[in-house]
């Protein structure tokens, strides 16, 4: 099957192509940006081949478990494997072998220091500010229809924070040995987070039960 053949009926890309309000929005990104805004032909017949992108190892275990035995024996074998590694599973199909030993697998391209840079730059953001970026970049009418929570003064903490960002960062950057300072702080700053919120409960994770194909 060829990559032109290869588009599902929920891509509607072509048929809403020429309907006006596209054509007048290809006008205005032509004479704001100099250029068509509308992709190629190959790229977008490349996004409606990515419809049938999946993961084909997860699909084998699906088909193999969760369909023929059913979707509480499905959870339960993934359940016990999390906890006890797919060794701890009684009779475990191979469609579960495969899969965990993927998912345990990094593919070449996973750089583990590009990874612990991008975790300690996430643990320096606190949960305070997440809400309030969300709220200063997020569209009114967008907030409003997803119920998101109210941001109160935390939409004008990354303006305020800015200046300190910048020269924290600033002598982080000058003085490397300042990163393993600012990494401590920010994890115990997430630890106390956690704690205050969890109030001594641990944190559980509760699957979905409705599941479908």
């Amino acid at each position: 099957m060829t990559t032109q053949q290869r588009e599902p009926s929920e891509f509607r890309y072509w048929e809403n192509l020429d309907k006006p309000w596209a054509r007048r929005l290809r006008a205005v990104g032509r004479r704001l940006l100099g250029f068509d805004p509308a992709p190629p032909e190959e790229v977008v017949r490349k996004f409606a081949s990515m419809y049938y992108d999946a993961d084909p190892l997860a699909e084998a275990f699906v088909e193999e478990v969760y369909v023929k035995r059913g979707m509480d024996a499905g959870r339960a074998m993934l359940d016990q494997a999390l906890r006890g590694g797919v060794e701890s599973v009684p009779d475990a199909p191979a469609s579960l072998i495969e899969l965990f030993a993927d998912i345990e697998r990094d593919p070449d391209w996973v750089d583990p220091e590009l990874v612990e840079i991008g975790a300690r730059l996430r643990r320096r953001w606190e949960y305070g500010a997440h809400v309030g970026a969300t709220r200063l970049f997020t569209p009114p009418w967008t907030y409003k229809h997803n119920e998101l929570p109210s941001s109160g003064l935390w939409a004008l903490h990354p303006l305020a924070r800015a200046p300190f960002i910048f020269t924290a960062e600033t002598l982080r950057r000058r003085f490397p040995s300042l990163e393993s300072v600012a990494d401590r702080v920010a994890r115990r700053s997430r630890e106390r987070w956690f704690a205050h919120h969890m109030d001594g409960r641990e944190a559980k994770y509760r699957p979905a039960q409705n599941f479908t194909r």
